[in-house]
């Protein structure tokens, strides 16, 4: 409902969204993550996130579990990894791969008849090795989410509402399962997302002389504020309850009431289960 209410919104992200039903790629350009260091004390996180951007599914893993042992330290160079990524959307190249793989596999993946299923997932698997710069943004949100990192909570409220929506229904994206991760400390400020989701869509950048449209503004707010009542709900935190009553007495939203009602469901069960 969503993935197309911003001006080329679903081509512009990372290139490569592997869904097992779907594929989505875009012309891009390849942009390093800048991971401020310091000597001695950065070093170890910077050489882990550096093999983030590996190929080798083994060797990524084994960063992303490093990174967790530095713990508080990574948190810095990660929250700086996924405001690059968001700010700078674009293909992502796997370390050792460039533009001529990613067009290979592309035309490879355009040969394939539709009904040979197999070996289009295997070549879309193939694909998401090549540009990942989806895989680097849900990688980052995971271990921000790991880290329990309060401080990342503004930047990843920002990657939970950045999201494009690829179906008609929303579902947990990296950044919102971050948040669940880290709980109650990020309750105000998704409620203050949502307060704030009508007036920050009416002034979204869009190209000079162009302005939102009410139909933008309209389904962006509701869009986000489905996203913050899905995480609200997860949490089960009763503070949230006010702001979420409030909303569905105010909306006039028919997609985002089940949301809330889910939401407000779920926060009364786990409240009467304590």
């Amino acid at each position: 409902m969503f993935g197309l209410t911003r001006t080329g919104a679903i081509w512009r992200r990372t290139g490569l969204f592997f869904l097992g039903v779907g594929f989505l790629s875009s012309a891009g350009y390849f942009l390093v993550a800048k991971v401020q260091t310091r000597p001695n004390v950065d070093e170890p996180v910077a050489l882990a996130i550096k093999k983030l951007w590996s190929a080798d599914e083994s060797e990524r893993q084994s960063a992303k579990n490093a990174l967790v042992q530095i713990g508080p330290e990574a948190v810095r160079s990660l929250m700086a990894l996924l405001e690059d990524l968001i700010r700078h959307p674009g293909i992502r190249y796997a370390e050792g791969k460039n533009e001529r793989d990613f067009v290979k596999l592309k035309e490879r993946m355009d040969r394939i008849p539709p009904g040979l299923v197999q070996e289009r997932v295997e070549t879309m698997k193939s694909l998401s090795n090549v540009a990942i710069g989806w895989r680097l943004r849900s990688d980052s949100c995971e271990l921000l989410g790991r880290l329990r990192a309060e401080e990342a909570i503004p930047i990843l409220i920002e990657a939970m509402e950045d999201e494009d929506s690829l179906n008609s229904w929303e579902s947990m994206n990296s950044a919102m399962l971050a948040l669940v991760e880290i709980g109650s400390a990020a309750v105000p400020k998704i409620i203050r997302s949502i307060e704030t989701a009508k007036e920050r869509a009416a002034a979204a950048p869009f190209p000079e002389g162009e302005h939102p449209s009410d139909f933008f503004v309209k389904t962006e707010t509701a869009k986000n504020q489905a996203r913050a009542s899905m995480v609200l709900g997860e949490i089960g935190d009763a503070q949230a309850l006010p702001v979420l009553e409030e909303l569905r007495r105010s909306t006039d939203s028919g997609f985002l009431r089940p949301y809330i009602d889910r939401a407000i469901k779920t926060i009364k069960q786990k409240a009467s289960s304590t």
